[in-house]
């Protein structure tokens, strides 16, 4: 998926829960995501999101630690396809 629509997908996707991505964080995710399919895509926002809510946050500002944090923390995560 291209790179700007991509951050916009990254963008909404976070603002609908109230967090804002901070630039740095939001092009670490644009390049973990690049190669992320467009159907598995908004799967794997969920996931790193609800791995970001996960950990304690000071603001709704998300810094590009939290994201990769959350973005291992998903990587690890078993497979929940049946």
């Amino acid at each position: 998926m291209e790179p700007e629509r991509l951050r916009r997908r990254l963008s909404s996707a976070f603002r609908l829960r109230g967090l804002l991505l901070r630039p740095d964080a939001l092009k670490y995710l644009i390049e973990a995501f690049q190669s992320v399919s467009e159907g598995e895509l908004d799967d794997v926002i969920e996931n790193v999101i609800d791995a970001v809510e996960k950990q304690r946050l000071s603001s709704n500002m998300i810094e590009q630690p939290t994201v990769e944090a959350a973005v291992q923390e998903c990587s690890r995560s078993p497979d929940e396809t049946t």
